[in-house]
C-alpha cells in the first residue's frame, strides 16, 4: 500500500505514469494542478478507481481553481487530512 501524490495536470506525462502504477489499496492524492483530474477528465481517473485505489483531491487546491465539491468525482480532503494519509502509508510516490 502506498500514497501516490499527483500534482500536475494531464499535460505532464508523469501524472499519467503515476496513475498507471496505482493499484488496489493505494491512496492517490490530487494536489495543485493534479486536482483537475477530480473533474473526471481525462478518463484515466476512472481506470484507477476501477482498480480499487482510493482517490482524493485537496479541497483548497480545487477551490483555488474555481471549482467546488459539487464538481469533483472524488472525495475532497484538507491538507491536515493529507498529513494523516502520509503518516499511515509506508511508501510515498510522487
Amino acid at each position: 500500500m502506498a500514497m501516490i501524490l499527483i500534482k500536475y495536470s494531464d499535460e505532464n506525462p508523469i501524472s499519467m505514469d503515476l496513475f498507471d502504477i496505482a493499484k488496489e489499496g493505494d491512496e492517490v492524492v490530487l494536489i495543485q494542478d493534479g486536482v483537475l483530474f477530480a473533474l473526471g477528465e481525462p478518463p484515466k481517473i476512472y481506470e484507477v478507481l476501477g482498480r480499487g485505489a482510493k482517490v482524493y483531491a485537496v479541497r483548497e487546491d480545487l477551490e483555488a481553481r474555481g471549482y467546488g465539491e459539487e464538481d469533483s468525482i472524488v472525495p475532497l480532503i484538507s491538507y491536515d487530512e493529507l498529513i494523516e494519509i502520509v503518516e499511515r502509508n509506508e511508501k510515498s510516490i510522487g
